[in-house]
């Protein structure tokens, strides 16, 4: 029984080292996910736009070229261009006799920091377009910085502010 308490022997000095061995000795065990303490502010947040979170979009070709209308999230988020427009809210008259009256409608999309225009063809005969696609008459769809919107003989131009 000399092995038995050999291996009592061992097994007892092993623990005993255990014991012994300080904190930085000893082997290291992957330590648990620690999650950040939550801290209470005064007053609650919210996530803000920043003041300059707009688009620009410029007429590059047709008879208001060089103009631009500005939509801002703080100020004018739609607009209805047209030969005449009479759809409610803010309006751009476009000289161009091949327009209806109230021929595309551009809205301002924005998440946090991000924008894009979603464009509504109001049923014009002229049709509009985004980089060549045409759009349904009565859908939307998405434009975005740099795309190029063409309604009759206009090609304006989705500009980051």
């Amino acid at each position: 029984n000399e092995r038995t308490s050999a291996r009592a022997l061992r097994a007892t000095r092993r623990a005993e080292q255990r014991e012994v061995l300080a904190p930085e000795t000893r082997p290291k065990k992957p330590s648990p996910v620690v999650q950040a303490p939550k801290v209470k502010s005064a007053k609650p947040t919210t996530a803000k736009i920043h003041p300059t979170v707009g688009l620009e979009i410029e007429f590059l070709e047709g008879p208001n070229r060089g103009e631009s209308i500005v939509l801002h999230k703080n100020d004018i988020e739609s607009i209805v261009l047209g030969s005449k427009p009479r759809s409610g809210g803010e309006r751009f008259t476009v000289d161009d006799s091949s327009l209806g009256p109230s021929h595309v409608r551009l809205e301002l999309e924005t998440r946090k920091t991000f924008c894009s225009l979603m464009v509504t063809d109001l049923k014009g005969a002229a049709g509009v377009s985004i980089n060549k696609d045409m759009i349904a008459q009565g859908k939307k769809k998405k434009a975005f910085i740099n795309d190029r919107i063409i309604f009759g003989q206009s090609t304006i131009k989705v500009k980051a502010l």
